[in-house]
């Protein structure tokens, strides 16, 4: 039975150095929510300790939470004019709350395995309730070949499951954010983009075809291997009901190497296991 834990952002992945230094929290299993003054429920990420403290932290989440949570949802479309595509369910339950529903009913979350094995994790799981798609977001790092991947997972409308695996993740994040950034559009985006220090992004966005243990998915490519302190790659690509990223150093990793070995299995998460017949 192997242990789980996790990592940063997978858009902003500290590769050379995964440890996370987290806020102070009073329980691992229920980390406080309550955010600073003026600040939004909605955008206190929360950090536990292994997968099982983050099952038990969704399962003893308070109900008034939960609806502090959903108002603040409601409050962010409103005024920023969000343009994610928000399922009936997600309009029902709200978006936190629905999947926070889902992964309490099927006790389950895919999981990275390297040649057969649970990928071997860095340190903490880190969940955010409003992530790149304005929707929940698992982030979490681990090793392969002793090689740093940070690795997010994300739920996305269920309607879409059989056209996303068919047409891959940029036709996948296009239907779920229409404004956002894709293979049609980095170059405007890239271009409005400045650093602090006042240099211009050289980052390109491209559809490739990558192999995995069981199945080749077309997968969309954010390159910032142009980065000279931090260079990263982040490769999104869909899995099933799942919109996955994995993020690494391009001086460090060959990517197509790994990724060959890499397969995704469901995990009880209760008792961080794998499922049988898995």
């Amino acid at each position: 039975m192997a242990c789980l834990a996790a990592c940063s952002d997978p858009q902003n992945p500290a590769i050379d150095s995964p440890a996370i230094d987290s806020p102070a929290m009073d329980s691992p299993i229920n980390p406080p929510i309550n955010p600073p003054s003026g600040s939004s429920p909605l955008f206190s990420t929360l950090y536990y300790e292994s997968f099982e403290d983050f099952y038990q932290g969704l399962n003893n989440f308070p109900q008034d939470k939960l609806e502090l949570i959903r108002i603040a949802e409601n409050q962010t479309r409103e005024s920023t004019r969000a343009t994610t595509v928000v399922s009936e369910n997600e309009k029902r339950e709200g978006i936190f709350e629905h999947v926070r529903n889902k992964l309490l009913e099927e006790n389950t979350l895919l999981f990275p395995f390297y040649q057969g094995k649970q990928i071997q994790l860095a340190n903490q799981v880190i969940f955010n309730p409003s992530g790149v798609f304005k929707k929940p977001e698992i982030t979490f790092g681990g090793y392969a070949e002793g090689l740093y991947l940070g690795f997010g997972l994300r739920f996305y409308d269920e309607s879409l499951i059989e056209e996303a695996n068919k047409r891959g993740a940029s036709w996948l994040m296009s239907q779920m954010e229409p404004d956002g950034l894709n293979v049609y559009n980095y170059e405007s985006k890239r271009d409005s983009a400045t650093f602090v220090d006042g240099t211009k992004s050289k980052m390109t966005v491209y559809e490739k075809e990558y192999r995995l243990g069981d199945r080749d998915v077309m997968a969309m490519v954010i390159d910032n291997s142009f980065l000279s302190t931090n260079p990263v790659v982040t490769i999104y690509f869909v899995y099933d009901d799942m919109l996955i990223s994995v993020n690494f150093n391009p001086e460090k990793v060959e990517v197509e190497k790994i990724l060959a070995e890499i397969t995704f299995h469901k995990v009880y998460l209760p008792t961080n296991t794998p499922m049988e017949g898995e």
